[in-house]
C-alpha cells in the first residue's frame, strides 16, 4: 500500500471518485483557514491536482481543459481524470453567486453530453463566511452531477 493512500479509493483498476471527493473535502476542511483565501482562490485547481496526483500514481492521468467561452467571456475549467477504463469529467468553480452556479451546471452538462459521458462532477470552492459544505448527487438537464462544495 502506498503511504497515506487508502486502498478503498484506488482498488486495482477502479477509482472511487465519490470517496476521493470525501477525502479531499475532509483534507480541505481540516487545513483551510480564512487567511489562506487569496492563495486558494487563485490556486484552487493547483491544490486539487496536488491532492489528486498521489492517487493516480502512474496508473491514471488527468488532462486540463481551460477554455474561454467566447459567447459569455467566462472560463470553463475542466479536469478529466482517466483511470483504467473510466473517465471522470470535473468542472472546477469558485462560488460567485447563484446565477454563476447555474451557468456552471449548464457548462458541465453540455460538456458531459458532448463527450457522451452520462455523468459529471462539479467541485465548487466557496469562500463565504456562511457556506454550505456538501456532496450530493443531483439531476441537471438530464445529467447526473455529483455536486461537491468545499
Amino acid at each position: 500500500m502506498r503511504s497515506g493512500i487508502e486502498p478503498d479509493v484506488v482498488n486495482g483498476e477502479q477509482f472511487n471518485i465519490e470517496l476521493f471527493f470525501e477525502k479531499f473535502n475532509a483534507h480541505y476542511q481540516r487545513h483551510y483557514s480564512d487567511r489562506d483565501k487569496d492563495f486558494i482562490e487563485r490556486e484552487a485547481a493547483f491544490l486539487f491536482l496536488c491532492f489528486l496526483q498521489p492517487y493516480l500514481n502512474g496508473k491514471g492521468s488527468f488532462q486540463l481543459e481551460s477554455n474561454p467561452n467566447l459567447a459569455t467571456g467566462k472560463r470553463m475549467d475542466i479536469i478529466i481524470i482517466i483511470y483504467g477504463n473510466e473517465e471522470f469529467i470535473i468542472e472546477l468553480k469558485i462560488w460567485r453567486g447563484e446565477k454563476r452556479q447555474q451557468d456552471a451546471y449548464q457548462q458541465l452538462t453540455d460538456y458531459v453530453k458532448k463527450r457522451d459521458a452520462g455523468k459529471g462532477y462539479l467541485l465548487t470552492f466557496d469562500f463565504r463566511k456562511k457556506k454550505e459544505v456538501k456532496q450530493e448527487w443531483i439531476e441537471v438537464h438530464e445529467t447526473s452531477v455529483l455536486e461537491v462544495q468545499v
